[in-house]
C-alpha cells in the first residue's frame, strides 16, 4: 500500500515500512530506558562491576545511535 507522505520531499512511501520502523523505534526506546535503569542500579550498589557497567553503557550508546538513524528516516529535518 503506497500513500503520499506527509513530509515534503519524501514522495511516495510504503506505509507498512513506516509502521515497522515506528515499532522498532518504540522497542529501542524501551531498551534504552531499561539500560539506563540498570546502570543507575549498578551505580547505587557498593560493589560495582565496572566491566558490566561499561558493557551496558556501550550498548546504550549503540541503541541511541540506532534511535537517531530511525528518527532521521521517519522525521527528516527539512530546511525550507
Amino acid at each position: 500500500l503506497y500513500i503520499r507522505s506527509l513530509f515534503p520531499g519524501k514522495g511516495w512511501r510504503m506505509v507498512e515500512n513506516d509502521v515497522a520502523m515506528e515499532k522498532k523505534l518504540d522497542a529501542l526506546k524501551l531498551r534504552h530506558q531499561e539500560l539506563d535503569d540498570l546502570i543507575d542500579a549498578l551505580d547505587d550498589t557498593t560493589i560495582s562491576n565496572e566491566f558490566e557497567r561499561r558493557r551496558l553503557k556501550k550498548e546504550k550508546l549503540s541503541i541511541r545511535d540506532q534511535i537517531a538513524m530511525i528518527e532521521n528516516v521517519l522525521y527528516p529535518d527539512i530546511i525550507a
